[in-house]
């Protein structure tokens, strides 16, 4: 069974500035037009149908609290499936212990001293990449795992994982070379 595309549904954008405005019914109603869409992206990325439930409850909860913070009434679906990815990539680092945020570690700003490459750079090539390429290359560049290691915790072939992570390496070089 198809969800329907609640991107262009144009009730979505009366029942995001009703919501704004503090409507409580025009709320409930924009939590349950997006609940399927929320449902089909965690089951989509989270590896874990229980991690998936999770992070379906999780961004939820999040549109709740924070609906003031949408820039764009119409961005709601992207910033769903935006919350809903680095929910299940949060839920995934607690399983295999990657770091909570990269961030932390590539404050050591001496790593990029010699580097024409700074901070900021690299951690916008590291954001623009799909959850699925993000995941491997740090769990292989930043954690130091091995390929059957992340291969194993992904439940994909070594094939898939070296694949993955030459991809997310070309995708990072192009980013970085722009």
């Amino acid at each position: 069974m198809r969800t329907r595309n609640t991107a262009n549904d144009p009730n979505s954008a009366a029942l995001v500035d009703a919501a704004l405005g503090g409507d409580r019914v025009a709320m409930e109603a924009l939590l349950a037009l997006y609940e399927s869409d929320i449902k089909r992206y965690a089951r989509r990325t989270c590896r874990d149908p229980d991690d998936a439930q999770e992070a379906a409850q999780e961004a939820m909860i999040r549109l709740f609290l924070n609906i003031a913070g949408l820039r764009a009434k119409n961005a709601i679906s992207g910033w769903l499936f935006r919350v809903v990815t680095r929910i299940c990539f949060a839920l995934a680092q607690r399983t295999i212990h990657l770091p909570i945020d990269v961030a932390i570690l590539l404050r050591g700003e001496d790593a990029f001293e010699s580097s024409a490459v700074s901070r900021l750079d690299f951690e916008a090539a590291l954001n623009s990449l799909p959850a699925t390429y993000q995941t491997v290359l740090l769990m292989r560049d930043v954690c130091d795992m091995g390929i059957r290691e992340i291969s194993g915790h992904l439940g994909i072939t070594t094939e898939a994982t070296k694949g993955r992570l030459h991809r997310a390496r070309y995708l990072m070089r192009e980013y970085l070379s722009e």
